[in-house]
Order: structure tokens, then sequence, then C-alpha cells
């Protein structure tokens, strides 16, 4: 049985690979039409394509449905290797591992958004009042404004001032994911605790 889930973990990782190798080509023109590019394509685009569908992947230009079918990828894989390790199946230990794949996951983003903010912070504090409405700091502004809006509302109640809800913003992601860590760890410990 061991070898089994052993066989089942290496294949998941070689398929997550290649699918790493796929979402990489979408970023080098024509890599995709190549003979090698349609072959991993008719691979990995059925299982790529599902993630795709989900609309609430997609945040203004940036889709983030390539990190959630590689987590889920990477959360099986986890999961069949803990299972070879041990022999069996645990209850307790798959679900500690999915909670902390989950949270790799969601702490990976969070921590995307929080350089995104802390670069455009800085960037309005070195220019205070020069702003170009062409320039991607705009297209990024589009992005970043209703999401540090949201993310300080409950704290800060001038939403007008983008500046101070970009810092709001910045130290409730921080306090979020360090007590996000603390949680998580301890959650994981629990969850492994269980004897079946």
């Amino acid at each position: 049985m061991t070898t089994l889930f052993s066989l089942i973990a290496a294949a998941i990782v070689i398929y997550t690979i290649l699918c790493f190798i796929d979402i990489i080509m979408t970023w080098i023109p024509g890599a995709k039409y190549t003979k090698f590019g349609q072959t991993i394509a008719k691979i990995t685009e059925p299982y790529l394509r599902v993630f795709s569908k989900w609309k609430w992947t997609h945040v203004g230009y940036i889709d983030f449905s390539p990190i959630i079918s590689l987590g889920i990828l990477s959360l099986a894989s986890s999961i069949f290797g803990s299972m070879a390790s041990n022999g069996r199946f645990l209850f307790g230990n798959a679900l500690g591992e999915i909670i902390r794949q989950i949270w790799g996951l969601c702490s990976s983003l969070l921590t995307f958004l929080l350089i995104l903010i802390l670069v455009r912070f800085i960037v309005i504090l070195i220019k205070k009042n020069q702003y170009d409405y062409n320039s991607m700091w705009a297209q990024l502004d589009n992005f970043l404004r209703p999401l540090a809006q949201k993310i300080a509302k409950p704290f800060y109640k001038n939403q007008n001032n983008y500046q101070n809800c970009l810092l709001a913003s910045l130290l409730i992601l921080i306090a979020v994911l360090f007590l996000g860590n603390i949680l998580t760890g301890i959650l994981v410990h629990l969850c492994r605790s269980i004897p079946f």
C-alpha cells in the first residue's frame, strides 16, 4: 500500500511540473504553438481549464486560477505523501495537511497583495503629487484602491484618503498573516493528534 501511495504522490508531482511548464509557456510568445507546447497543453489544459472558468479567480487583469490549480495538486501530493510515510490513511493527518495547504495558498496570495500595497505606498510617498493617468501605477491603483478600501473600512472611516487606506491595509494584512500562521499551526497540531 505504501508503494501505491508513493507512486500516486510522484505522479501528481510530475503532473504539477507539467502544469507549471504549461503556465510558464503562456508568458512566452509563441511557445504554446510549438509541438512541445501543444503536447504539454493536451495533457494539462483539461485540468487547468476547470479553474480558469471560475469567475472569482479573476480579479481585474490578474488571473489567480493557475495558483489555485497548482495549490490543489500540491495538496493532493502532500496527502498521498503523508499516507505513504504512515502506510495508511489517517483522517487527522489529511485534515491537518488540508488546513496547512489552504493557509499556504491564502498566505501566498495575501503576501503578494501585501507586497503590491507596500510598493505602491512607497511610490506614493516618494512621488507626492505626481500622477500619470496612463502609467502602470494608474492600472495598479484601479486594482488596489477598491481592495484597500474594503480591507481598511472597518478600521479607517475616511475612505477618500488612498494613502491612509494603503497604510491601514498594510498593517491589517501583516496582522492577519501573523495571526493566521499561529492559528494554522495550532489547528494542524490538533488535527494531527486525532488518533484515526
